[in-house]
């Protein structure tokens, strides 16, 4: 059976319904590839007493694959969420995780389940390619900017054990930047700045709006 016919076996045999899962594969070092569960690659539209979950593998180099039963959908995905083998609870449905079995429900009554279905690419369709670049405009001015941040400690009180609680441990704050100015027809016109403190997003924000007004009142755009 391909995937493509699981919503007509689904519609065949109307008290099942059926989530299909993927294999990715990510490298890890020049030896070593980590598997990784995705998906789901099909999600069911209306979930019936007699639920399957199923992981798609398909072969390399070749558009044949074949289903496998997952039988424990925590004990499948929870080696990629964590390395202390805690048992996790996953919703089938955007494998987001829970500690605990009471939050899965409420995640499902509540109907946070934003059900993301991951959809492949038809053969030959899954490159992004841009063939007219005769008729793009290039910009005169380009900006490229980044941020340096330390993380800080966050003082906080002791919660109450009998709720639910976030706790804020760190707090991002932004000690250096720096952005270079690019000029796509005069390259003597390129330049870049870069700043170290405490005050450094004002003073990234003063020297960007002045640079900006400098140069779109120069008007030193080609003719």
């Amino acid at each position: 059976m391909e995937l493509k016919n699981i919503a007509k076996f689904e519609k065949n045999n109307e008290h099942i319904s059926i989530n299909v899962y993927g294999l990715e594969k990510s490298p890890v070092s020049s030896s070593k590839i980590k598997h990784n569960i995705i998906g789901p690659l099909y999600h069911t539209k209306m979930r019936k007493v007699n639920h399957i979950n199923l992981l798609y593998l398909e072969a390399e180099n070749s558009n044949n694959g074949h289903f496998c039963w997952i039988k424990n959908m925590s004990r499948l995905v929870g080696c990629q969420i964590n390395k202390h083998g805690h048992a996790v609870f996953i919703c089938d449905g955007c494998l987001v995780f829970f500690q605990r079995e009471s939050d899965l429900e409420e995640h499902l009554k509540r109907g946070d389940c934003a059900k993301v279905c991951t959809i492949l690419p038809k053969p030959g369709e899954h490159y992004l390619q841009f063939k007219d670049f005769h008729r793009s405009f290039p910009v005169p001015f380009t900006i490229y900017s980044d941020f340096e941040a330390i993380l800080n400690p966050i003082e906080n009180c002791e919660p109450n054990p009998e709720k639910k609680y976030i706790i804020n441990s760190q707090i991002h704050e932004a000690y250096s930047f720096a952005y270079y100015v690019k000029c796509h027809f005069d390259n003597s016109l390129s330049f870049l700045r870069e700043h170290r403190g405490k005050n450094c997003t004002s003073v990234y924000v003063k020297w960007l709006v002045d640079d900006v007004r400098h140069i779109s009142t120069k008007s030193i755009f080609p003719m």
